[in-house]
């Protein structure tokens, strides 16, 4: 749960990463090509979890990872259902998208990321900008010392 709360991975992500490379302390995660949609580098938001869940020595459950990506994620969905998790699996992917933009990357970047488009970013996530995400981009902007002044 970790690390898809984490990464913002899908369900079957969280079991095929390169754990080996990830554990040489790269809190960067490197997510196998044999997904949804291939392979990616994730960046931790926020890098703080990764020491907070013990991510370094994150155990997984014994599972058949010879089943499609869709029954592995149905399962892991299915465990922390039965476990009374008061929220989905999938909601903590969305949350890190979400968390991505309160920190100022870029929606390409995070769409990146996540594996998908930047249009089908825009069109899942562009509904969940708070007024406060926007107030902080507005006022960092004018901030800026090269900003366009008034005539």
């Amino acid at each position: 749960m970790g690390v898809i709360a984490t990464y913002g991975l899908r369900p079957h992500e969280a079991f095929r990463l390169d754990f080996d490379r990830f554990r040489e302390r790269n809190p960067i995660v490197f997510v196998q090509p044999n997904t949804k949609t291939g392979s990616r580098l994730v960046w931790a938001f926020h890098p703080e979890w990764v020491e907070r869940f013990s991510l370094f020595s994150v155990e997984l459950p014994p599972i058949d990872l010879t089943r499609r990506n869709i029954k592995v994620g149905e399962s892991a969905s299915h465990y922390f259902r039965d476990v009374k998790l008061p929220f989905r699996l999938y909601d903590m992917r969305h949350r890190w998208a979400i968390r991505t933009l309160k920190y100022g990357l870029d929606p390409s970047l995070a769409a990146k990321q996540m594996g998908h488009s930047r249009d089908v970013h825009d069109r899942i996530y562009h509904r969940w900008i708070e007024e406060s995400v926007q107030q902080r981009a507005y006022e960092a902007l004018l901030q800026k010392a090269d900003r366009p002044k008034p005539p």
